[in-house]
């Protein structure tokens, strides 16, 4: 994924740390997240971290659409939490 949008002219870091309530977004850390989350609760906070933007992608959770995806784009008219 990095190396894609590298070769696309995107500037990327990654930053991989424990993801909770308690997190906040610092100054020197990216304000733009690529998530994947899997637990509601986790991705019902993902926009009050303080990332500007997030995208979260996911597959289907049941056996009827584990073989589609969903891509979510925060902030929407909709929180993180709604979905």
């Amino acid at each position: 994924m990095c190396r894609m949008l590298e070769s696309a002219g995107y500037q990327v870091r990654l930053v991989e740390r424990r993801f909770d309530d308690k997190m906040a977004v610092q100054q020197y850390e990216p304000f733009r997240a690529l998530s994947g989350l899997d637990s509601l609760n986790d991705r019902a906070i993902l926009d009050t971290v303080g990332f500007h933007e997030v995208i979260d992608a996911g597959l289907g959770a049941s056996a009827e659409s584990f073989m589609s995806y969903q891509v979510r784009v925060f902030p929407t008219h909709k929180t993180a939490r709604e979905y």
